[in-house]
């Protein structure tokens, strides 16, 4: 009986030293932080900024949302117009603060009203803004000339102290004298912390 015993326990501690490495490496395994999941531009069937802040190039420029969205997301979208007034544009914006250091993706589907020629007038984009101490570091992605919708990324790694802000922009660009406008519809905002 003692020999039963023995081997019993024996074969427990074996199986549970075993199985503790894995345990281990399991629980060191960091998993995405998402920020903003496909955000919308609308709640419950109504336009909404939800948390975003719109800043217009001029007295004139207002907001615009519209019937358009991406495939299965929803029904309301953002409409940025061009601004006229270079380098100042319409742009959405959203701050951050408190966000750990590391690598972020920003994504955000957006369309184009026309496809205009090559040069024709600074195309939108997305960015990311880090503001330290006064200091700011700027990532961005141009947006595509495309009047269907698609997406737009863009990748940053940041080492990020808790008092830093995060600033994600969305902006349609600006035209110069004497060209036509191409306004820019966003909507479907992802914006995470990859592992």
């Amino acid at each position: 009986m003692k020999r039963w015993i023995l081997l019993f326990v024996c074969i427990t501690l074996f199986a549970s030293c075993k199985s503790s490495p894995t345990t281990n490496n399991t629980s060191n395994t960091s998993d995405t932080t998402v920020i903003l999941d496909h955000a919308l531009f609308e709640q419950n069937g109504t336009p909404s900024l939800n948390g975003w802040t719109f800043h217009p190039a001029g007295t004139d420029d207002t907001l615009d949302f519209e019937q358009s969205a991406p495939p299965g997301m929803g029904t309301w979208s953002y409409k940025l117009h061009t601004s006229d007034f270079p380098p100042v544009t319409n742009a959405l914006v959203r701050n951050y603060t408190g966000l750990v250091s590391g690598i972020y993706s920003f994504t955000a589907w957006h369309r184009m009203k026309y496809i205009l020629a090559a040069g024709t007038f600074p195309e939108g984009y997305i960015s990311v803004t880090k503001l330290s101490g006064g200091i700011s570091t700027v990532t961005t992605q141009i947006t595509t000339d495309d009047t269907a919708w698609h997406t737009v990324s863009l990748l940053d790694t940041f080492a990020l102290q808790p008092s830093d802000t995060v600033q994600l922009l969305l902006s349609a660009g600006a035209r110069t004298t004497g060209q036509h406008g191409n306004p820019l519809w966003f909507d479907d905002i992802t914006f995470e912390r990859l592992p």
